[in-house]
């Protein structure tokens, strides 16, 4: 975690960058608000690390304190595929009457990717479509992700649930739509792993073809969450523009333990 990193939304009103620093035995971060002539250095105040388990030796996360005698910030940070995330907490105590909010933004650093090359004559787009040394590849199983799933807004215009069931050797979806009492219709969904070893299913693709629209589910499990994006366009005569939506379903069996 240590370094310069910079905030990937260069019009911020939050933190445009942090330094994270490693001094006498301990983790020191530094943050600077953003400004639109130089950053306002918020200063140096000592950070605590935390791992991702109990027994490793990487740090994957922090937290670290500042007090600006009008307002007291708490940050709460973690790496993810090489992102900083950042999370603050601020909380106003100078009587102003101002409510406490919350930011979450992500920060990165300059990176250079490794120079080696891909065996000449393999049929590889990246690194990631070769298996790993001593492993084999095989099927994916999504049969972890069949079930019955609900949105977690229930004031969703989007969509409502939908079934993910198997049948004769493959996977398929039936969605349905706010507002729509008959589903979309079964369309099929393709699983995908985590890497070209196959085992369980972490995603799956779909499309629906539908007569006035092209529906594209991009959906992936997380901590019992199936999150779907899907990307609409528009093939009828109207003025409608293509949208994405980003939903959060879970399991209705969950919910029945």
């Amino acid at each position: 975690m240590e370094g310069l990193w910079f905030n990937s939304d260069p019009d911020t009103g939050e933190i445009s960058r942090i330094v994270i620093a490693l001094r006498d035995g301990a983790i020191v971060m530094r943050a600077f608000g953003a400004n639109d002539r130089e950053p306002i250095d918020w200063g140096e105040t000592l950070a605590t690390p935390y791992v991702d388990r109990i027994g490793s030796s990487v740090i994957t996360g922090l937290t670290a304190d500042y007090d600006f005698g009008f307002m007291k910030t708490r940050i709460a940070g973690n790496i993810k595929y090489g992102t900083l995330v950042i999370q603050s907490y601020n909380e106003f105590s100078d009587g102003s009457g101002r409510p406490a909010y919350f930011t979450r933004e992500f920060f990165s650093k300059e990176v250079a990717h490794r120079p080696e090359s891909l065996p000449a004559g393999e049929p590889c787009a990246a690194f990631s479509d070769l298996p790993k040394a001593g492993t084999a590849t095989g099927a994916i199983d999504m049969s972890n992700l069949t079930g019955h799933w609900t949105n977690t807004n229930p004031e969703t215009i989007a969509i409502t649930h939908f079934d993910l069931f198997p049948r004769e050797g493959r996977y398929y979806l039936r969605v349905f739509g706010a507002g729509r009492a008959e589903p979309w219709g079964e369309a099929e969904a393709n699983p995908h792993g985590y890497d070209v070893s196959g085992g369980r299913a972490v995603a799956f693709l779909a499309r629906y073809d539908l007569d006035f629209a092209e529906i594209t589910l991009a959906a992936n499990e997380n901590k019992g969450l199936i999150i779907i994006a899907s990307f609409h366009r528009f093939k009828d005569s109207s003025p409608r523009s293509s949208y994405l939506k980003r939903e959060f379903f879970y399991r209705r069996e969950a919910v029945q333990r």
